[in-house]
């Protein structure tokens, strides 16, 4: 509901006329078909309400490693920008924001490359659930304040910090906005490569 992916393709509109490479990165995780998840789901809780849960997040925590290793590091190679829609800390938010104890999949930021830029689109939850029913999604505005609430607490604590944006400004401003943070660190010759979660 933030307007992630809008966000990426337009500043990548930006990068593209200031005449770097880019690529991007939409993190789409592959799920299983969802009779059979909906059976594995529903014998784990049988057993045990919280090995569901950490069952969960290990599949979404490898998943995220999986794709990371898959796009984002080779791509990484070959343009000057990768920007990425979301990435293992966003993850992690969303899994804490399902009440998965702390700990659990934390090795996930220490095993795949970290960003060079991070930049949360912040925007308050009942703009989020607007956006999203637009979409003809049906969210769960208490999930999604939980989420909001774990980016947030993040990026107070996150060293280097988050670069926090205004999601409720204009597409374009908020494209310039985050197109600004990546120029600022790229020399004129573009030396190395930049990755923006």
């Amino acid at each position: 509901g933030s307007g992630k992916s809008s966000v990426c393709e337009a500043t990548a509109t930006l990068l593209l006329e200031a005449g770097l490479s880019v690529r991007i990165v939409k993190f789409r995780l592959r799920r299983p078909n969802a009779d059979a998840e909906s059976r594995y789901e529903a014998e784990l809780a049988k057993r045990s309400l919280d090995l569901a849960v950490y069952a969960r997040a290990a599949l979404i925590g490898v998943e995220t490693f999986r794709m990371t290793m898959e796009t984002v590091v080779p791509d990484r190679l070959g343009v000057d920008v990768v920007l990425s829609d979301r990435y293992t800390e966003g993850a992690l938010c969303y899994l804490r924001a399902r009440r998965l104890p702390d700990g659990f999949v934390s090795w996930l930021p220490n095993v795949v490359p970290r960003p060079d830029i991070t930049i949360l689109i912040d925007l308050p939850v009942e703009v989020s659930v607007q956006r999203l029913r637009v979409l003809g999604e049906d969210p769960d505005e208490a999930f999604l304040s939980r989420v909001r609430s774990e980016l947030l607490s993040w990026q107070e604590t996150e060293r280097p910090r988050p670069i926090l944006v205004d999601g409720t400004a204009p597409l374009k401003d908020v494209a310039k906005t985050v197109e600004a943070a990546i120029l600022d660190l790229i020399p004129d010759e573009r030396r190395g490569r930049v990755t923006c979660e």
